[in-house]
């Protein structure tokens, strides 16, 4: 929903084609073999509502035996409260540096603010950029309960890994499959 990142992914791929829907509405032409969510990007609804929506849209919109992935971090086991994080990233001529808030505002919704300060080539001056955003914080047992209501088969991965147990501060990755 982002126009300055659709504005990016033009740019970065060109041939690319670019839909721009709500994904608790996602309504394509054709039938898709996979619909991949990343980047915690499930984390900006307000409810469960919202997930379950979105997940009956992907289901109308995929093959039999299609899969959705998506990721979270969010959770109510691994939400950090007033975490604060400060990181510097060094590549070529290009110094980022980062640091990180985050703050429960209730049981459901949790705050993060971010500021990046970007250095590039021999400038003596930064780029300030700051993100701040609302996250829905699941309960990933009522998430499991809603994505077998919808109807999908399903896997839960740890950190991007087939192997990795669930430990604080992971992230969860969901594997589901439509079977009709």
């Amino acid at each position: 929903m982002n126009k300055g990142m659709i504005r990016v992914a033009k740019k970065k791929v060109p041939k690319l084609k670019i839909h721009q829907q709500d994904m608790r509405k996602l309504n394509m032409k054709k039938k898709a073999d996979g619909i991949i969510t990343m980047f915690n990007a499930i984390n900006h609804f307000s409810s469960y509502n919202d997930f379950e929506m979105m997940l009956k849209s992907y289901w109308k919109n995929l093959n039999n035996k299609g899969i959705v992935i998506f990721d979270t971090m969010f959770d109510q086991r691994n939400w950090l409260d007033e975490f604060h994080n400060a990181r510097i990233i060094k590549q070529d001529n290009i110094v980022i540096g980062k640091v990180d808030r985050s703050f429960r505002i209730n049981r459901d919704f949790g705050f993060v603010h971010q500021v990046f300060t970007v250095f590039e080539g021999k400038k003596k001056t930064a780029k300030i950029l700051e993100s701040k955003y609302m996250n829905f914080v699941y309960d990933v047992e009522r998430m499991k309960k809603i994505i077998k209501k919808v109807g999908f088969k399903f896997n839960l991965y740890y950190d991007f890994s087939l192997t990795a147990r669930r430990k604080k501060n992971c992230y969860y990755v969901f594997v589901l499959q439509k079977e009709e």
